[in-house]
C-alpha cells in the first residue's frame, strides 16, 4: 500500500539534489522515476509545485493527497508506486524523509515568529 505522503516527501528530497544533496545512481534513478509516473498520472504541475519548494510542508501534504486519490482510482499506478515506494524505503529510508520533513517545518516556524 502506497503513502501519498511519504512519496512527496521522497519527491522534494528528489528535488532537492540539484542543491547538492548526493545520491548513489540508483537512488537518483528512482527518484526520477518516480517524478515521472507522478507527473504522468497526477499532473506535472504538482510535481512541479514541489519541486520549486522541496521544504514546502503544504505543498508536499497537498500532492500526497493527490497521489493517494489518484491511485485509488487507478490500479496500475498504485503497483507502480507501490514498488517505487518499497525501493526507496530500502535505498534511502523514510527516517531520511522525516528529518528532511522536521528541518523544513522548523524552519517554517522560524519564519513566521
Amino acid at each position: 500500500m502506497i503513502d501519498g505522503a511519504v512519496l512527496a516527501g521522497y519527491l522534494a528530497v528528489g528535488a532537492s539534489r540539484a542543491s547538492g544533496r548526493v545520491f548513489d545512481a540508483t537512488a537518483n534513478g528512482l527518484f526520477d522515476r518516480l517524478a515521472r509516473a507522478v507527473a504522468q498520472r497526477v499532473g506535472r504541475r504538482a510535481v512541479e509545485a514541489v519541486e520549486d519548494a522541496p521544504g514546502d510542508l503544504a505543498r508536499q501534504r497537498l500532492l500526497g493527497i493527490e497521489i493517494d486519490a489518484v491511485a485509488r482510482q487507478d490500479p496500475y499506478l498504485a503497483a507502480e508506486l507501490t514498488q517505487l515506494q518499497r525501493e526507496l524505503d530500502r535505498r534511502v529510508g523514510r527516517r531520511f524523509i522525516e528529518a528532511v520533513q522536521a528541518i523544513a517545518h522548523r524552519a517554517a516556524e522560524h519564519r513566521c515568529r
